[in-house]
Order: C-alpha cells, then structure tokens, then sequence
C-alpha cells in the first residue's frame, strides 16, 4: 500500500512535531488519545479531522517532562474550526502545562480566549472557520505570549499554579453541546526556549 508522504525534517530548536500525516497516536512517540472521539481520522492531504458530540469528552495528549518554567516552552498549532460553542470554555481547547503554569486557548466561533488554566485574562475577535489559523503560546516564568498567524497578539501575566507537564488538544467538556470539531494541520512544540516566530520559523517556513 501506498505510504503517507514523510514530514519534513525537524528543524531547531524545535523538539516535537505532529504533522499529521498519520495518527499522533502512530507516531514514533505516539500521542496518547483518550476519550470518545465521534471523529478521529487523516485525511489525504495530511490533516487530522476531530470532532464530539453530546457530553463528550475525548483530547491528543503529549506528555513531556522535558517542559521546564525556567527554560521556557514553545507550542503552536495550525487550526481550522469547523463548529464549536458559542458559550462555555472547555469543549475546544488548546493547553500547555510546564509543571509551573498552565496556559490554554479555548476556542469560539468568532474569537478565542487566553486563559490562566480556567481564568480569563484576553479575548481576541477572530473568525476560527474561514480557514486554518496558527496560534503560538510561549511561556518562560509567568509569562505568557500570544501569537496568531504569526503576529503577536498578547502577553499574559500567569498566576495559577499547576505539577503537571503536557500539551492538549481536545475536548474536556462534560457540558452537552461544548464539543471539538476541527481540523488540525500540526502540533509543533519546543522546550528549549519561548521563541517568537521570528526565533523559530513555522513549519510551513522550513
């Protein structure tokens, strides 16, 4: 049988990439995927589909102990939204913990909102749907910056602590109707360093 095209070489100071090109839970390190996912297939054209439904709660998971607040981290997603809620905060979500802070993006039809675990700290208006975005989350200390297609948007003061090291991806809403259903082009990520997209180029760059 015909093999999925081979993704293209990581680049520093990159650590870890999802292209999507197979399952993140067939990859060399597999992703760990939990949950009920009504959806969870690759297209041809190398793209992750994911969706719930109901009080479903499914996620992609990457633990990595190598994430360090000192250090700083780096993660960054290419996302297309295809329906998600216009209320409630955990049925599309994006979070890195580095065993310090939690930083995590929930995702709306028309905007997004930085959040310090389950605290709002910034709305951003932006149409999730048209297409596929890049959002980057770089945290060193309490720090936070925001970055959406490559601009930057934000830097958040974070406060909350948490022990746990990992990135997520998914739905975590017992809420019926708060569901996931997207379409991911990759899942980038560095724990060497909170770099800008100028520091570290996107995939689509390399």
């Amino acid at each position: 049988p015909p093999q999925p095209p081979a993704p293209p070489p990581l680049q520093e100071p990159w650590t870890g990439f999802a292209d999507m090109a197979i399952p993140p839970d067939q990859e060399d390190k597999p992703w760990y995927v939990g949950g009920d996912f009504d959806a969870f297939q690759v297209t041809g054209e190398g793209i992750l589909r994911l969706k719930t439904s109901w009080n479903s709660v499914a996620s992609i998971y990457r633990s990595e102990e190598g994430l360090d607040n000192s250090t700083g981290s780096t993660v960054e997603i290419k996302l297309k939204i295809l329906q998600a809620s216009s209320h409630g905060y955990q049925g599309t979500c994006l979070y890195v913990q580095d065993g310090v802070h939690e930083a995590k993006i929930t995702f709306h039809p028309d905007h997004i909102v930085v959040r310090d675990v389950n605290q709002m700290k910034y709305l951003y208006s932006i149409d999730t749907t048209d297409a596929f975005h890049v959002y980057r989350l770089t945290i060193v200390g309490n720090k936070l910056d925001v970055y959406i297609d490559g601009e930057y948007i934000r830097t958040i003061d974070l406060i909350t602590l948490v022990s746990d090291k990992g990135i997520l991806l998914g739905d975590i809403s017992i809420e019926e109707g708060e569901n996931i259903f997207a379409e991911v082009d990759y899942i980038v990520y560095s724990i060497s360093g909170a770099f800008s997209p100028m520091q570290a180029k996107s995939p689509d760059l390399w």
